[in-house]
């Protein structure tokens, strides 16, 4: 039991770390935003502006630098 009560709290670090990983590198990597953010605005993809487009995925890179702290 006492081995158990060791091991545990190791496999669920490495279980978040895994899932922080994962979101790190999908905000990091991105090209697109999601269209429920769009949804939101009540606008198109094209109906955004290209320098609002860097904007938004400049704050997705960033949350994705976010999990990696």
């Amino acid at each position: 039991m006492k081995e158990i009560l060791k091991i545990a709290p190791v496999l669920l670090y490495l279980i978040v770390g895994f899932i922080r990983m994962i979101m790190t590198v999908k905000n990091l990597f991105s090209v697109k935003f999601l269209s429920i953010y769009l949804v939101t605005v009540n606008k198109t993809r094209d109906a955004i502006n290209n320098p609002l487009k860097l904007v938004v995925l400049s704050y997705l890179r960033l949350a994705g630098l976010g999990f990696l702290s």
